[in-house]
């Protein structure tokens, strides 16, 4: 009688046993970060102020209080990333381009007639070569980029008297070129979607220029004012202030 009972339950145990297996060794089959094409979407500079003037404030001739004057590292703000990657069998061909815009008004509450305008707008293309280890569901990569940015801000004030109405407009704009060594990591959850995060060390040289324009519409005395200069310069940093992607592998 214990002979009959013991037979089938070996059996069964045998059969769970092999089950068990043949799922693991199923698992272990599963391939990451082996598709040929990679798709992203990601927001950089997360933790970046979404806002890019600060406490300084700039003052006129006779000591007057103006507007607030864009300061330090004002040219972070959040943007979205958008990337390609073509896989090979240790690295990558990577493509990504990065956009940003923001527009803020302010008018002061009081009876002066203030109005302050603060816009900023900018575009990158990088283009580089990522090499790869992939360890299970885990990505790490390492790589470079070069770069190229266009960004723009503009400060305006108007000030809403009666009859006149004059205005302070401050333009920046400048191109930078950049090298870019990064270091990255991506995260599977499907073989086919992935989230990851990275960072860069961005040398770029800087070139670009500022203008500033004075009017009013005085009837009797209009006037308007300018001046400008260009600039260059060169800089390092650490970056971007946090990055996120979402990643479509095919």
């Amino acid at each position: 009688m214990k002979k009959s009972i013991f037979l089938p339950t070996l059996i069964c145990l045998l059969i769970l046993t092999s089950g068990y297996t043949a799922m693991a060794q199923e698992e272990q089959k599963i391939e990451y970060n082996s598709k040929k094409f990679q798709i992203s979407i990601g927001i950089a500079d997360i933790f970046a102020k979404s806002y890019w003037w600060y406490s300084n404030w700039y003052m006129d001739e006779y000591g007057n209080l103006l507007y607030p004057y864009p300061d330090d590292m004002y040219y972070r703000q959040p943007n979205l990333v958008l990337g390609f990657k073509y896989h090979g069998n240790k690295g990558a061909w990577r493509l990504g381009f990065n956009t940003r815009y923001s527009s803020t008004t302010h008018e002061d509450s009081d009876t002066s007639g203030r109005k302050y305008s603060f816009n900023n707008f900018g575009i990158a293309l990088n283009l580089g070569y990522e090499w790869h280890s992939t360890f299970g569901r885990l990505n790490v990569y390492y790589g470079f980029d070069a770069s190229v940015s266009h960004v723009k801000y503009v400060v305006e004030s108007e000030l809403f008297g009666m009859p006149v109405i004059s205005t302070d407009k401050n333009t920046s704009q400048e191109t930078a070129y950049g090298l870019n060594p990064l270091l990255g990591i991506n995260f599977f959850i499907t073989p086919n979607f992935s989230i990851g995060t990275e960072v860069k060390f961005s040398a770029e040289y800087i070139s670009g220029e500022y203008k500033h324009e004075e009017t009013n519409d005085n009837p009797y005395s209009p006037n308007y004012e300018e001046y400008g200069e260009k600039r260059s310069s060169f800089r390092t940093f650490f970056g971007p202030l946090g990055f996120l992607s979402l990643n479509i592998h095919l």
